[in-house]
């Protein structure tokens, strides 16, 4: 049978992100909290770990362990544990309240303050609502129960919903580790309203504190690409002042002194050659001359190699992308499926938390009679999830779907089904546009 790395994807390169989360990723809102830029850093990186667990890691969702957060995020494990100077949780306590936290924790250990610098952060996603930027959307699933819709979305939420200490006994002292709920609308969105980022181009830019401006690129360039794609014009110029502030860059020395323009424009254009040197976007940029009472002589336009280079006319183009997105919808649609699955099982067979021998047990689940009509919603709901719509045959496809589970060989096999079908279903598209070019040529551009 499968192990647990290979039933979800182990490419990094390619995590979703909710949109909404990606566009007010500078975190401003924790400015009145008296947080350091560190601070900022390490609540973003949780977020981005429960986005990689979420589509990497079937069976340790839902839970963080200290060491893997360090392994998996690059921090040393003992900065996690240092103490923080100043910790949410108890920042209002008087001397006396803390000395009789602190005398409940010694008696359990579950009982944790939250006082170091990962409990901190930790602490602030638990109690602390995010605050989203204007626009914010979220997906709706209708009361018909086949069809979703987008809609404005409230600027804040409670990213964790949930976030219990538990305590794992072994030999010496024990383990520390945290689990959580998170907002479902947060993984709804990391279905169908997503931004696709490299975890290692964060990674090489966090400490520059570059990866506001990395987001922000790959935000833009998905817009370029999607108006490109409708036939839209866009506006390939941005504002100078607001790449500086997403970039960190100060327009005044340590002095107070304002700093010469040309000193601000060579600190963003080193910025931009980074992006465009350590990740995975590809981009010129060109300086031109503004209007006359612009505060800056020139601003920067970019070109996407990516958006440059796609021709909507080509026949060859659009065959790729179909195929790549159907790609993408059969990760996101197995990810859910087992995600939906484990949770059902779990519901079931009273199981919580990390138990020993557990993707066996539910392999065993999966595959028996037990549980079938939840089985079947638990397929539903995962086709649901993914597609924002259901099948008018999804009766059919469910009833197929369960016959072939007392066949699996391994858990990696539990969407081979679906796979058929959409391959199916795939082949018919292409073949109706193949007759349709033939019958209609249209000039393209080959790639």
């Amino acid at each position: 049978m499968n192990n647990n790395n290979q039933l979800l994807k182990t490419d990094f390169s390619t995590i979703r992100l909710d949109k909404n989360i990606a566009a007010s990723i500078d975190m401003i809102w924790l400015d009145e909290l008296g947080l350091s830029q560190e601070d900022k850093s390490l609540i973003k990186s949780i977020v981005y770990y429960i986005c990689v667990e979420r589509q990497t890691n079937l069976f340790g969702y839902g839970s963080i362990d200290p060491a893997h957060f360090a392994q998996v995020m690059n921090y040393p494990e003992g900065y996690l544990r240092k103490p923080h100077a100043d910790p949410l949780q108890t920042r209002y306590l008087s001397d006396q309240e803390k000395q009789a936290r602190k005398v409940i924790e010694q008696k359990n250990p579950e009982n944790k303050i939250m006082d170091s610098l990962l409990e901190n952060a930790l602490h602030i996603l638990h109690t602390q609502a995010m605050q989203l930027k204007v626009g914010a959307q979220e997906v709706v699933f209708e009361d018909d129960g086949a069809t979703s819709k987008y809609i404005a979305l409230s600027n804040s939420y409670i990213f964790l919903t949930e976030l219990d200490v538990i305590t794992i006994k072994k030999k010496g002292k024990p383990k520390i580790m945290f689990r959580y709920k998170v907002a479902p609308k947060f993984t709804t969105n990391l279905s169908l309203y997503f931004l696709r980022f490299s975890l290692d181009a964060f990674i090489c830019l966090r400490r520059s504190g570059n990866d506001d401006m990395y987001l922000h690129l790959k935000e833009l360039k998905e817009i370029f690409l999607m108006k490109k794609k409708n036939g839209q014009d866009y506006e390939r110029g941005q504002n100078f002042n607001f790449l500086c502030n997403k970039a960190q860059i100060s327009f005044f020395t340590k002095e107070g002194k304002e700093k010469d323009n040309r000193e601000v424009k060579r600190g963003l254009n080193d910025i931009l050659e980074l992006i465009n040197l350590k990740t995975d976007l590809k981009f010129l940029v060109v300086w031109v001359k503004k209007y006359p009472k612009s505060k800056w002589k020139y601003e920067p336009e970019f070109y996407f190699t990516e958006v440059e280079t796609f021709d909507k006319r080509s026949f060859r183009q659009q065959v790729n992308e179909s195929k790549e997105k159907i790609e993408e919808k059969g990760v996101i649609f197995k990810e859910n499926l087992l995600h939906e699955l484990l949770d059902t099982y779990r519901n079931h067979n009273n199981v919580s938390g990390i138990t020993e021998g557990l993707e066996q047990l539910f392999y065993l689940w999966v595959i028996s009679n037990r549980n079938t009509n939840e089985k079947g919603l638990a397929f539903q709901n995962a086709q649901y999830k993914t597609f924002g719509a259901l099948p008018k045959d999804i009766d059919e496809i469910k009833k197929e779907w369960l016959s072939s589970l007392e066949s699996l060989r391994e858990l990696g096999e539990v969407t081979k089904t679906w796979e058929m079908y959409a391959e199916k279903k795939h082949s018919q598209r292409e073949k109706l546009k193949g007759i349709l070019a033939q019958q209609n040529p249209k000039p393209y551009t080959a790639v």
